[in-house]
Formats: C-alpha cells, structure tokens, sequence
C-alpha cells in the first residue's frame, strides 16, 4: 500500500484499519463494528478515509457501524499497476463497483452512503448501478454528467479546479487546491495536504477524461430525480467549487426535508468545517431512513 503516515491518536480513536483485495488492488478501509445499521463515508478527490474521523468517532458513539473507504490512487489504497490497468480503475462507474464489492466483503446491505465531492458522485452512480441504499448524504456535489455539458454551470471558475483533473500538477498546486477544498474558516491539518500530495496524479486525469467522454456511468441529474431513495444535501455558500446557482435547478426525486440544507461561511467541506452542526443533522436523518 501506498506510504502515508498517520497518526492513530489523531485519527483512528475507534475501529481499526482493514484491507480487501478488488481487482488486484488493496483497498484500505476503516471499520468500526456497532450496531445493525452501517454508515459509509466516501472521500473526494486527492483526499482520504481519514478527513471524516469527526464523523468517525462521533457516529461509532452513537452505536452505528462504520465503513471509510481510501479510493484506488488515494490514502493508504493501492495505486493501479499498470495506465491500462489505471483506464479500467480510476472511473466514477469503476469507483462504484469497486465501493460495492467492499460492501460485500463486509457484509454490509442497505447502509447510508456519505459522499462528499467526487465521493457523492460515486454515491449517485451506485444508485443509478441499483445497488440497495437506506440513504444518500451528499455535499459538495452537484449532480450532472457524464458529458461536460453541464460542466460550466455547475463549477464556478477557479484555478484550484484545474487540479482535479491533472496527472502532474506541482506541489503548490496540490496545497493551493487541497486548501481549497477544506475552506478558509478553519486551518487545513498537514495530514489532508499530504494526502493529496499523496494521490495518484492518474486518479485525477482518468476520471476527467473517462466522465468528459460520457461512454459510460448514469446520468445524475435523471437519478436524483427519479430517485426513491431519501437523499440529504448539504451545500456551503462559500463553496469556492460549486455553484449555488446550478445546484437550485436541480429536481430530487426524494430530497430530505425538501429543501438543501444551506450553510452560511461555510465552504467545500461541512462536514470538516462545520461537524456539529453536520453530524447532528445526518444523525437525524440516519434515524430516520433506518428501521
């Protein structure tokens, strides 16, 4: 696996670290064993499980299980071993696959998925792969593609964003964007820079090039729309990504509340800026599509 330091004492107060082979890539998945009904944080992109341990030690008090994933290329998972290898891998639809079968390593069904950014777009496609979900969280993801058509009324103009979809990027360029993501209410921690100083610079280029060319995954504006399943958004108003425009136009099928939930000075990242205010509304909500 992939060199990335951690630091137990700061991250892993509950639980402990697991690994399931797919595909011939080790998969670094953080496991809190509680109660019947299981949690799951996807990260997004050049990040890691651990950016959600405020969720982790908040939820595994609560008594739920819990499951964050390190995407292939990220965290402590293993990169792709090959750029053929790394054309099959690093895709939103692969992503999802890959998601699913470590549900069913573990022998998870009907979890509350939790994605944040590029997580909450792997989120989407398992629903639109029919994979069976009490809940969808998601923020900092608006719904759109595959395609680029709706690429310029969703993103907001930034060269932060010009990162996401790079193969080589400099080392400023990975700090700059990964400050980004977490907002500037609050001080990003070393360990979220070194993860994505840490991420395969392949994950971010395929995935860009494998959505712009719409050949394959579902389209999300149809899945949230049609969408059963109760679904919570969170949007920042100071996201520095997403427009808060684009994100008005979009009709959900089953929207929680039926209204996003808004945050005020809070950017990319509620669940890291904001974490009481997040993790008390998602207990809610995971009260409510559970049994």
């Amino acid at each position: 696996m992939a060199e990335l330091n951690i630091d137990p004492s700061t991250f892993h107060s509950c639980g402990e670290v697991k690994t399931v082979n797919v595909n011939g890539i080790p998969l670094a998945c953080w496991h809190v064993e509680g109660g019947e009904n299981t949690l799951v944080f996807l990260h997004g992109n050049s990040a890691a499980k651990e950016v959600f341990y405020k969720q982790m030690s908040f939820f595994a008090e609560q008594g739920y299980s819990l499951l964050a994933i390190d995407l292939p290329g990220h965290g402590q998972s293993g990169d792709a071993a090959s750029d053929e290898i790394a054309d099959e891998t690093y895709t939103i639809p692969a992503y999802a696959r890959a998601v699913t079968a470590i549900l069913d390593a573990f022998n998870i069904t009907k979890p509350l998925l939790v994605g944040w950014s590029l997580g909450g777009h792997i989120a989407i496609e398992m629903k639109g792969q029919n994979v069976s979900l009490a809940g969808i969280c998601i923020m900092g993801t608006p719904p759109l593609g595959p395609g680029f058509e709706e690429f310029e009324q969703a993103f907001l103009p930034s060269p932060l964003a010009e990162v996401t979809t790079k193969a080589v990027a400099s080392e400023a360029e990975i700090i700059a964007y990964a400050k980004g993501l977490y907002g500037s209410a609050c001080s990003t921690p070393e360990f979220f820079i070194d993860a994505a100083l840490r991420t395969d610079g392949r994950a971010r280029a395929r995935m860009g090039e494998h959505w712009a060319s719409a050949v394959d995954g579902h389209k999300q504006r149809a899945v949230v729309g049609k969408a059963d399943t109760p679904t919570l958004v969170f949007h920042g108003d100071q996201d520095k990504f997403i427009s808060s425009a684009y994100m008005d136009t979009v009709e959900w099928g089953n929207l929680w509340g039926g209204n996003m939930h808004r945050q005020e000075t809070v950017g990319h990242a509620p669940f890291f800026e904001a974490p009481k205010i997040f993790n008390a509304t998602l207990h809610i909500f995971a009260q409510c599509v559970f049994p």
